[in-house]
């Protein structure tokens, strides 16, 4: 009986404490006080309202539904808990639910803790009935995640749903925040959520293969690229999807090519008649300058200010007018600071391709370099209509199921002056990761290999080399990363291959920082200055981060 007495007193005391904090607006102190509570006695309701009340404040009305109707189901006859439910879903815009949970609030009893509370919005039903309409964080959550503010999307579409199941396409942006900051089991079961509500759309198939791949699950990822592909219906954004996914050096995949002959068999006839003639634009026009055009993705997302940046100052003006035609923002910041650097600058994010096409065709270009380095920026149904005499690919594989598109290697010379565009891409010493003068060698005691965390290349036979050199070189470790998530199951498939070659216990593991000020080839070269040695793997040779290795 003792104990029981004790435990009421505890109780309503931190009830009362969360009371005073919720009259103070202190939030943060008012849920740590519920939480005791709960801890004390969880089969009482008032602190459930009361949390209930601090997720209104926090502007999340479907948490404060939740924990209302917790609360509800432990006390239905609580006045003040369906009156606050009454007002919880006159804003949610559920006028039926609203007037119930009032006429309860008739029968009810008065709970003497609660009874003194008064906030704002939860205080008037009649106002909050006249005014109900339906709460929704979805724009918000949109905006954010088109803003690539992803942290700020998560919390708006937790919120939603909260509230309400959303759709598909929101299920599809909420797993692909999730895997943009490398929770990627959270993202792929919120677009196993889309498929569930869309199970015909090929996008959900598309991105949810991209969440697998990022897990290092590419059996799983295969698997929905073929369903996608299947759905996909001849969608060119489909296709340049998948294409971008997968290595050609892989892949023997006779649907997937079939979809793409049919494809190009559909737009081959387009542009024929502006390379019909073997004259430059140049030549044609009687002009003294050439004219280079660049597609980019969003600089910002593709860290591309790091590359375009010094391409784009190193151009000799005299000989060379510079366009850009970018996925950028408007308001971008790193946008605005490569404009000047051009002689026309046009946002191309919202533009139909046709539009993008024919604009490109009206500046009259010699050539047309698409740089672009994500699924979403690459925009071959520009490229297919050849609106430049010359187009060519700068970054990425020029193999591949779209490599007709381009005019083969990119030219070392592209003026009598010889500006070499292969040299104008450096790298800011400034914000480069110091060496400090000392190798991994010298710090560890150990000589340092470094290799690419991807299962796609280092193959049984691959890590066997490797599993070699270790053994010949006594106290050596193999550092695995370059890439921002490595998932317990990419770990211990490598732990398994390197186990069989007898090296295990020489295997380490090491993410790449998150560090949005670095960006992507900052942290890239954070890793490798961690190296003595790069290891690369056969026969799939790496791209940019053995650039990055070898610069």
């Amino acid at each position: 009986m003792a104990t029981s007495i004790e435990t009421k007193s505890a109780y309503e005391n931190l009830v009362q404490r969360a009371i005073n904090d919720l009259n103070q607006r202190s939030i943060g102190d008012l849920s740590e006080m519920c939480r005791q509570a709960i801890a004390v006695d969880g089969e009482r309701c008032e602190a459930y309202f009361l949390l209930s009340i601090a997720a209104y404040l926090l502007d999340d009305l479907g948490r404060a539904l939740e924990l209302a109707v917790r609360g509800h189901e432990l006390s239905p006859d609580c006045n003040e808990g369906s009156d606050l439910l009454a007002h919880l879903y006159a804003h949610a815009g559920k006028p039926e639910e609203s007037v119930y949970f009032a006429k309860l609030d008739a029968v009810g009893v008065s709970n003497p803790l609660l009874a003194g509370i008064r906030v704002s919005g939860l205080d008037d039903l009649a106002k909050a009935l006249n005014e109900t309409q339906e709460v929704s964080y979805r724009s918000e959550a949109m905006r954010a995640f088109y803003e690539e503010r992803y942290g700020d999307a998560i919390q708006s579409f937790e919120k939603e749903l909260r509230l309400r199941n959303g759709d598909g396409e929101f299920f599809r942006q909420f797993g692909n925040s999730l895997c943009k900051l490398g929770e990627v089991r959270r993202g792929i079961a919120a677009l196993h959520g889309a498929i569930h509500i869309e199970p015909d759309n090929a996008k959900n198939f598309l991105h949810l293969g991209y969440a697998y791949l990022q897990a290092g699950d590419h059996d799983l990822a295969r698997v929905c690229h073929e369903q996608a592909l299947q759905l996909a219906d001849g969608d060119i954004d489909i296709i340049s999807g998948i294409s971008f996914s997968l290595s050609p050096k892989m892949t023997i995949w006779p649907a997937f090519d079939e979809a793409v002959k049919a494809w190009r068999g559909e737009k081959e006839a387009l542009g024929k008649a502006d390379a019909s003639s073997g004259k430059s634009s140049k030549e044609k026009a009687g002009r003294d300058t050439i004219r280079i055009g660049y597609i980019l993705d969003r600089a910002t997302e593709c860290d591309l200010l790091r590359v375009i940046e010094p391409v784009l100052w190193h151009h000799d003006r005299n000989t060379m007018e510079v366009f850009v035609f970018s996925t950028d923002l408007p308001d971008d910041p790193t946008a605005k600071r490569l404009r000047s650097l051009a002689k026309f600058w046009v946002d191309i994010r919202d533009a139909s391709d046709t539009m993008v096409a024919n604009t490109i065709k009206g500046q009259d270009l010699d050539i047309l370099i698409d740089m672009t380095l994500t699924a979403k920026g690459q925009r071959h149904e520009i490229l297919v209509t050849k609106p430049a005499p010359r187009i060519y690919r700068w970054l990425g594989e020029m193999q591949g199921a779209f490599s007709f598109l381009y005019d083969g290697p990119l030219p070392a010379n592209i003026s009598s002056r010889k500006p070499r565009l292969t040299e104008t891409v450096v790298l800011d010493g400034k914000t480069m990761p110091a060496v400090d003068g000392h190798s991994p060698v010298q710090t560890r005691k150990a000589i340092t290999f470094g290799a690419t965390a991807d299962l796609a290349r280092v193959t049984p036979d691959v890590a066997m080399v490797w599993a070699s050199i270790l053994r010949q070189v006594p106290g050596s470790l193999l550092i695995l990363g370059n890439i921002h998530n490595i998932s317990t199951a990419v770990e211990s498939r490598f732990l398994e291959i390197f186990a069989i070659a007898g090296v295990v216990d020489r295997i380490q593991f090491e993410e790449l920082d998150n560090n949005v000020d670095d960006g992507l080839i900052v942290s890239r070269l954070k890793f490798l200055v961690g190296m003595d040695i790069y290891l690369d793997a056969f026969p799939i040779s790496g791209l940019i981060e053995l650039a990055d290795a070898l610069w």
